[in-house]
């Protein structure tokens, strides 16, 4: 037998999803988020059971943009980074907190001067959120919404084969995004 579940609309964006402490037996977590350039997207949050092979979900209207990209916070199951891209095709990684029934609370926004390359969650603190782009590493206080640190990369242009193509400069940031 197996499980299957439709969305309305094309999909980019998966992530694995931290258990809850209720779940009983093999419950497998995921977030799937839409990526519409005509109507408002949507995060789904899916439960599979592994036993009965039933699939369960809680659908969120998400219509600030197509969701690029999603990462669960590992330590607070009900915080999710969304990259999104507007209309504009402006980027940027927005917080929100999964709430009960279809309730999607936003906690903050990091509008991004590039598209990133990636962005996780700190393993140990649940308030830390890394975004990489092609030419920095940011770190930012997701409590607080402040960019705590930036790391430059420089791409090397010298032709020797022996120099290491890339350098990181760290400057302490302490304006808001």
């Amino acid at each position: 037998m197996a499980a299957i579940y439709g969305l309305e609309y094309s999909c980019r964006a998966l992530c694995a999803r931290p258990s809850d402490d209720n779940d009983e037996g093999d419950i497998l977590n995921f977030l799937v988020g839409t990526c519409s350039a005509r109507h408002d997207n949507q995060l789904h949050a899916l439960a599979f059971d592994d036993e009965s092979e039933e699939i369960t979900s809680q659908v969120y209207s998400y219509p600030q943009g197509a969701i690029q990209a999603l990462s669960c916070n590992n330590l607070d199951r009900s915080m999710v980074a969304v990259l999104r891209e507007s209309a504009d095709l402006d980027y940027s990684v927005a917080l929100h907190k999964l709430g009960e029934g279809s309730t999607l609370e936003d906690e903050a926004t990091a509008v991004l001067n590039s598209k990133p390359q990636s962005f996780v969650w700190h393993p140990n603190d649940s308030h830390s959120l890394a975004v990489a782009s092609e030419t920095q590493l940011a770190l930012y206080d997701t409590s607080t919404t402040v960019q705590l640190e930036v790391a430059y990369l420089h791409a090397c242009t010298c032709s020797s084969t022996a120099c290491l193509s890339t350098t990181l400069s760290l400057d302490t940031l302490t304006h808001p995004v």
